[in-house]
């Protein structure tokens, strides 16, 4: 069952997202910039951000507050 899901995910996934060339130099397969977080609240900019990598982005940027870091 889970098997079924994820290859219908995959071929779901591979309409949407383009392929991603190995040739290619830092930059060219997409920038993200995410605004987020406090103090207290600082995990889900930097999961985000680790996702977007994941997926493919080439460079990621996190702007959170100071007191965050």
């Amino acid at each position: 069952m889970v098997e079924k899901t994820t290859q219908r995910l995959r071929t779901l996934l591979g309409h949407i997202m383009p392929t991603l060339d190995p040739i290619c130099y830092k930059g060219q397969n997409g920038r993200i910039v995410i605004i987020g977080g406090s103090e207290q609240y600082h995990g889900a900019p930097y999961f985000a951000g680790m996702a977007a990598l994941r997926s493919g982005a080439d460079l990621v940027s996190i702007y959170t507050c100071e007191k965050a870091l």
